[in-house]
């Protein structure tokens, strides 16, 4: 019966929309499944924050820490992977305890106006 109620689900709307949707169908799964999406998402934070630091997106490449000019591109992308992922953490923090001070697990800023 979960299942079926969980295919219900539209895949229309907006991003805010696909979070509520993510989340109550969440809401419905096994507790089982819930950790083990959990802890893959634990395991996969550092491999993608270390192909963000050696990488980049301007298509520089590795930098080669051997240089001053190496060491600088490293030290400017460590400094914004670790920023990004902290104001990523905080954002996901509040929309969480948006929804659990409203007892609300579809609850957005733009729904309730607050945006």
């Amino acid at each position: 019966m979960r299942l079926s109620m969980a295919l219900k689900v539209k895949l229309s709307g907006t991003a805010g929309e696909g979070a509520g949707r993510l989340a109550a169908f969440l809401a419905m799964t096994s507790p089982r499944l819930q950790s083990r999406c959990f802890w893959g998402l634990v395991i996969a934070i550092g491999p993608i924050l270390a192909g963000c630091l050696l990488l980049g997106a301007a298509g520089i490449g590795l930098p080669d820490l051997q240089s001053a000019a190496g060491r600088a591109i490293f030290n400017l992308r460590l400094t914004r992977v670790f920023t990004g992922f902290l104001v990523g953490a905080g954002l996901a923090s509040s929309g969480v305890v948006l929804q659990a001070l409203l007892r609300n697990p579809l609850a957005e800023p733009y729904v309730l106006g607050v945006s």
